[in-house]
């Protein structure tokens, strides 16, 4: 383990840590010993630190380096209005199986509109029985009392271990359709992990939502004469 935390004084506090060979209570310790520092930063009072706000857990699941920084790029758009935490986790064939490598951020910014806002970013880089195992590697991380999203950057592996264990633990699935490999294979798949995963499990879709404008649209186009 080769763990690192440095303290950035830029106009807004940022706080990070990198550890190599670590295990999931090794990132725990830091992400909570780093949210002790940061309260401690931002009341700039020892003995009155400001409690941390989140409404939301996003993990992110990528397979290459450019599928990372998209989810990192997605989750730090999320976190200027909304307070979150999100991880991101990438198999690295580099790694040695079983190893873990991580890094983990968190910033506050002040929008004009709205009060501070609170940003945590965990990224892990896994290989082997850690990326089989994801809810295992995940749980320990989450907050209590605010939903998690599950988000496949890629097509999600459909019918295998790692996605139905990643369930076990999120409220909801968030896929794009249209980076779907199969997309006929894919939606069936789709259909069917709905169908028989917890009831609870909601279901998001980027391509969907890109067409809302046009599907607004059409149906302002074939609505009643009046309505």
């Amino acid at each position: 383990m080769a763990p690192a935390l440095s303290i950035t004084t830029s106009q807004e506090p940022s706080l990070e840590w990198h550890g190599e060979n670590v295990t999931i209570g090794d990132v725990l310790n830091a992400l909570n010993g780093i949210r002790k520092k940061f309260a401690m930063a931002e009341a700039g009072d020892e003995e009155h630190p400001h409690p941390r706000n989140c409404v939301m857990t996003l993990v992110a699941l990528t397979a290459t380096e450019g599928e990372e920084r998209r989810a990192q790029r997605a989750a730090k758009a999320i976190a200027a209005h909304h307070p979150s935490l999100a991880i991101v986790v990438r198999d690295n064939a580099e790694l040695s199986a079983g190893q873990i490598e991580a890094w983990v951020t968190t910033d506050t910014h002040r929008p004009a509109t709205a009060g501070t806002v609170q940003f945590e970013l965990v990224t892990l880089h896994v290989r082997g029985a850690a990326r089989e195992h994801l809810a295992a590697l995940i749980d320990p991380l989450l907050l209590s009392g605010v939903p998690t999203y599950l988000w496949w950057v890629s097509t999600p592996p459909f019918g295998q271990r790692e996605l139905d264990d990643a369930l076990k633990v999120c409220d909801a699935l968030v896929v794009d359709s249209a980076r779907f490999e199969a997309p006929y294979r894919s939606f069936l798949a789709l259909s069917q992990l709905v169908s028989s995963s917890h009831r609870r499990l909601g279901l998001a879709d980027f391509q969907w939502s890109r067409l809302t404008p046009w599907r607004e649209s059409v149906a302002h186009f074939f609505s009643p004469v009046g309505m």
